[in-house]
């Protein structure tokens, strides 16, 4: 539950109303795709280990030089990438909101995992950054961290090839197959509602040193993108403030669930408390990157 809400904040859309609001909206929400793999087991990276001696020196060869092809920033704009330095499967992605889009300055955490069948096989991905399992960023990204894409064999679509490298996962990543143009009317409803989770949950609640869920050097590398944009955050909020604080929050995917108003004052006022800790974190990583160097 956001802070500061109880229960009396929620916003109960009655069944007459959602029937009125459908017509006015040119009927039912989109359909989202469904993951043709069901269980955690079947895709998530952390879910089943792999023995290291499974892994070939081919494969081992392939990850890490994918890696070094994607490391240099010119080669992933919009994201950091965080190798495991004691498990040369396992990667993390940090992909940073892109401007005018819902997702603006959120920061959104992928887990990789590359199977010992790499490149044959896909790599395995889910998505960190769900609100605790609350919060469905996209379509194809579900509140239980399924990532729903047919490079990764859990969609239907243009299948995985061995050609593909961790650079096409990224970018599918940073631009998830739906189209935007099906959601018609309720492209705006679910803009907003986005914007608000974004910034709740993949900015506040991601920086937060006393609540977030971050592995500490991602969450320093976030702050050092929230320091150098700060204003800009600000001034979004203020945005939407205006225009949105006091109006029920309503995710077009769930249009039936009780819902809350939303509240970009309060995000607002959490942003500027989170300024004096980011720019610590932000030095920490300066530092940190000075001493790599």
């Amino acid at each position: 539950m956001a802070e500061g809400m109880d229960d009396e904040n929620l916003i109960q859309f009655p069944l007459e109303a959602l029937q009125q609001m459908f017509e006015q909206l040119g009927g039912l929400p989109p359909v989202a795709p469904i993951p043709i793999v069901q269980r955690p087991d079947e895709w998530h990276p952390d879910r089943i280990q792999f023995s290291i001696s499974s892994y070939g020196p081919s494969c081992v060869a392939r990850i890490l030089s994918d890696l070094r092809n994607l490391m240099p920033e010119e080669r992933r704009p919009g994201a950091d990438v965080f190798p495991n330095e004691n498990d040369t499967s396992r990667i993390d992605y940090l992909i940073r909101g892109q401007p005018d889009t819902p997702y603006e300055g959120g920061f959104f955490h992928f887990a990789v995992r590359a199977p010992p069948e790499y490149p044959e096989k896909p790599p395995r991905v889910a998505l960190i950054t769900t609100g605790r399992g609350t919060v469905r960023f996209n379509p194809n990204f579900y509140e239980n961290g399924c990532v729903c894409l047919s490079i990764l064999g859990t969609w239907l679509g243009n299948a995985w090839e061995p050609t593909h490298t961790l650079a096409n996962v990224l970018h599918s990543l940073q631009a998830p197959e739906f189209d935007q143009n099906q959601l018609r009317e309720w492209k705006q409803l679910y803009s907003d509602f986005l914007s608000h989770e974004t910034l709740r949950v993949a900015v506040c609640d991601q920086l937060d040193p006393m609540r977030s869920p971050l592995p500490d050097e991602m969450r320093r590398r976030a702050a050092k993108h929230f320091v150098r944009d700060f204003e800009r955050y600000v001034a979004r909020c203020n945005e939407l403030r205006h225009r949105l604080d006091g109006k029920p929050m309503m995710n077009p995917y769930q249009p039936w669930v009780r819902n809350r108003p939303f509240n970009f004052e309060q995000i607002g006022q959490r942003i500027r408390s989170l300024l004096d800790s980011a720019r610590r974190d932000a030095e920490a990583d300066a530092a940190a990157e000075a001493a790599d160097d």
